[in-house]
């Protein structure tokens, strides 16, 4: 389920192949996905492709790679789809996780979570 737009980071960490662009956040989404060919023009190259049921019960076989995303000065090297040509970036619930940031749909916004040893 969609809830705002952010600015989202993708690419190398140490490298010029970088590209910024608006995200929507989206927690019913477990990856992150870009534009096939934004992802390809970074160098990212598919790692695996598994079958996913979309929401109009078609199903499609896509690509996943890995690279950095950046959202917040929060950064995770995590998974990404490639998603058709047009289809808009997605900031998904892995990398939310693996950025431990939360999200306020109210005022929408994201927030760091506050892990605490128990």
């Amino acid at each position: 389920m969609g809830c705002f737009n952010v600015k989202m980071d993708i690419g190398g960490r140490q490298d010029d192949r970088r590209i910024v662009a608006d995200a929507l956040v989206d927690t019913g989404a477990f990856f992150s996905s870009a534009p096939a060919s934004a992802l390809r023009g970074l160098g990212v190259s598919p790692i695996m492709s598994r079958n996913f049921r979309f929401g109009d019960g078609r199903i499609r076989r896509m690509n996943i790679g890995r690279t950095w995303l950046r959202v917040d000065g929060h950064e995770a090297n995590t998974l990404i789809m490639f998603n058709e040509e047009g289809a808009s970036f997605i900031l998904g619930a892995l990398a939310l996780d693996e950025m431990l940031l939360g999200i306020d749909p109210v005022e929408e916004r994201l927030f760091p979570l506050e892990i605490f040893n128990m």
